[in-house]
């Protein structure tokens, strides 16, 4: 009689695979085992509540093997692993690495790596896609995914970084001679009328005005808001004015006790400009900066006699250069998605009728007494009717009448298209989806199962 056969490859589908035992865990923190820590279900990671945690700056990674595949068949498209994982504090290093890891052997040296991801204080999911075995370059088999063992790479350093603390003057220092604009020559108070974060220019300042001496104004500094770390450098910093072209000015610092100067600069007339000296070392002690230094350091100006310059704004700017521990990075889930696409062959008598109709079939269906089943509406002139019959002991089939029937309904319920082959005139033969399925059983011993099968012609 013949057969006739249709083929479906199924739309692909996701097996979740998740650790079930350690192959190596490294520096990794964990109470009894490490793969229990980061098992969480896909969708539901319980965060902070249990995860394994790294704290090391010495680079290195853990493995964990995965259950394996059960009853899964087809094409693996790839293989996809999710890490979910956060910093405790803090932000990675700019030579930090963290990577997602696949052993195909399940070794703990023998593995494969991501791209680098950049870790934050809040967990974040992080994924890599292997579309094929990384160790052999070729598809992935289902051997593979069950000698497969998945894990993290972390490179975290200690790091050295570079911040500024900004001092004002917060006092009189051992100079007190600029006039100012509301008092006179020595005034303790200068350092108010020069102290303000957002400078004012002409509502408060200081000024060299009266000929016969050349004015010096150093202040004692405001404390650090933190005193860790390494001082490279001391800049003191001042904003100054001056209305004709014969102005000129030092900057002072002083330290120990003793006063030191930039030497002697000239003033651009007729603006506010910035100027500023920077002392690398202590001018004192000729040594690195210390923060026993900065007690007692103050910084000021100094202008000349009898040319007329306007100090509006004094500050100090520490260079800093510090260590910053690594932070403990937490990992809580980590999981492995293997999607694949499977193909499923049916096979069935060669209809003992075939009806192609320019008009709506569905009520050529009407007639039937048994089963049938609908799976969506068809398209007028576009749609074929097969009738056929199945019975025990055809030996063409290697199943039975009922495991026919079953293969056309899970294809049918799926919905993706199906290529049918082996219809007479081949015309017939081609891609389609199914509309609707019926069947009736006429007989038991020997089994037989008349059906009625409604596809359209998927063309467009």
């Amino acid at each position: 009689m013949g057969k006739v056969i249709l083929t479906q490859v199924q739309a692909s589908k996701n097996l979740y695979l998740y650790p079930n035992s350690d192959i190596c865990t490294g520096d990794w923190n964990y109470d009894a085992t490490l793969y229990s820590k980061i098992d969480d279900p896909y969708n539901a990671p319980d965060d902070d509540e249990t995860y394994t945690s790294v704290d090391t700056e010495e680079p290195g990674n853990f493995m964990c093997g995965l259950t394996d595949h059960t009853s899964e068949t087809g094409r693996i498209n790839y293989v996809q692993v999710v890490a979910r994982a956060r910093l405790f504090e803090g932000g990675q290093a700019p030579t930090s690495e963290f990577k997602i890891v696949i052993s195909p052997t399940s070794s703990c040296t023998d593995y494969y790596e991501s791209n680098n991801f950049n870790l934050v204080t809040v967990y974040n999911n992080f994924n890599y896609v292997w579309t094929v075995n990384p160790s052999t370059s070729t598809e992935w088999t289902w051997d593979d995914i069950d000698n497969l063992s998945v894990g993290l790479y972390i490179y975290n350093p200690n790091m050295n970084i570079t911040r500024q603390e900004t001092l004002r003057p917060a006092g009189a220092g051992i100079w007190n001679e600029h006039e100012h604009k509301n008092g006179n020559p020595g005034d303790e108070n200068n350092y108010t009328e020069v102290n303000e974060i957002n400078r004012d220019d002409f509502g408060t300042y200081i000024y060299s005005g009266n000929p016969g001496y050349n004015p010096d104004d150093t202040y004692r500094m405001s404390e650090p808001t933190t005193s860790t770390g390494e001082i490279t450098s001391v800049t003191v910093f001042n904003w100054i004015y001056c209305p004709t072209l014969w102005g000129s000015y030092e900057i002072d610092l002083v330290t120990g006790g003793n006063t030191y100067r930039s030497g002697w600069r000239g003033v651009t007339m007729g603006t506010w400009t910035l100027v500023s000296n920077t002392w690398n070392e202590n001018p004192n002690t000729l040594t690195d900066w210390t923060w026993d230094d900065i007690d007692t350091i103050e910084g000021g100006i100094h202008t000349r006699d009898g040319r007329k310059v306007y100090i509006t704004q004094t500050y100090m700017v520490l260079n800093i250069t510090e260590l910053v521990i690594i932070p403990e990075l937490r990992a809580t889930q980590l999981y492995t998605i293997v999607n694949y696409s499977t193909t499923v062959t049916c096979g069935l008598n060669k209809p003992t009728s075939i009806s192609k109709s320019h008009s709506r079939n569905t009520k050529m269906l009407n007639f039937w007494n048994g089963q049938r089943e609908v799976y969506d509406l068809n398209r007028s002139g576009h749609s074929m009717i097969l009738k056929g019959v199945e019975y025990t002991g055809d030996k063409q089939f290697d199943n039975t009448p009922c495991d026919r029937i079953q293969c056309i309904r899970e294809i049918g319920k799926e919905g993706s298209t199906i290529v049918l082959s082996g219809l007479t005139p081949r015309i017939f033969n081609g891609d389609y989806k199914i509309r609707s399925f019926s069947w009736e059983e006429i007989s038991n011993k020997p089994q037989t199962i008349i059906w009625m099968l409604e596809l359209e012609k998927n063309d467009l």
